[in-house]
C-alpha cells in the first residue's frame, strides 16, 4: 500500500493559521499582563511582541494544545520579568556611572515616599505584583492563577499573602502596625 505524502506547505499554513488565532484571542490579556509587570505601555508592547515571537519559536514544545493560553501567559510573564530585570540592571549601571562621574547621582537614602497605592504596588517584587494583578484586577481564582503562570497553588497563596503584606507596609510606610 502506497503512503500518501503530506504537503509540508499546507501543514505549515494550518499551523500558522492556528497560531495566529491563538495570538489574536490572547493578545489583549497578554498585553495587560505585561503592563501589570512592567508599568509602561510601550515596553509592554515590546514584551508582548517578544513573547509572541518566543511562543512561535517554542511552538513545537507545546505538548497540550488545550493549555496553549496558559503556556502563552507563562511566556509573557517570563519575558516581562526578564525585561524588568534588564531595566533594573541598566538603571543600576547608570547610577553607578553618575556616582563615579561625581554628579551626586549616588546619593540615595533607599526610601521613596509613597503618595498612592499604585506607587506602593510598583515597589513589590514582580512575582508578587503578578499574582496580585491576576487575583484582584483580572479576578482569577488561585487555581486559575496557578494554571496561567505555571506555579503551584500553594505558591500562589504564599505570594498573595506576602505580596499583600508588603503592599500594606509600602503603602502605610515603615513602622506601620
Amino acid at each position: 500500500m502506497k503512503e500518501i505524502a503530506r504537503d509540508p506547505v499546507s501543514t505549515v499554513h494550518r499551523e500558522s493559521a492556528a497560531f495566529e488565532d491563538l495570538m489574536a484571542d490572547h493578545l489583549d490579556e497578554s498585553f495587560r499582563l505585561a503592563v501589570a509587570i512592567l508599568g509602561d505601555t510601550d515596553e509592554a508592547r515590546d514584551a508582548t511582541q517578544e513573547a509572541f515571537i518566543a511562543a512561535w519559536r517554542q511552538l513545537p514544545r507545546l505538548r497540550d494544545p488545550a493549555k496553549a493560553a496558559s503556556w502563552l501567559h507563562r511566556i509573557t510573564v517570563n519575558t516581562s520579568i526578564s525585561r524588568l530585570r534588564k531595566r533594573a540592571r541598566d538603571r543600576t549601571m547608570a547610577g553607578a556611572l553618575r556616582f563615579a562621574a561625581g554628579d551626586g547621582g549616588g546619593v540615595d537614602d533607599g526610601f521613596v515616599h509613597r503618595e498612592s497605592l499604585r506607587t506602593a504596588l510598583w515597589q513589590l517584587k514582580p512575582e508578587h505584583r503578578v499574582v496580585l494583578f491576576l487575583r484582584f484586577y483580572e479576578d482569577l481564582t488561585v487555581e486559575q492563577i496557578a494554571e496561567r503562570i505555571g506555579i503551584r497553588q500553594g505558591t500562589v497563596k504564599s505570594r498573595l499573602h506576602y505580596g499583600l503584606e508588603r503592599l500594606r507596609q509600602a503603602y502605610e510606610g515603615p513602622g506601620a502596625p
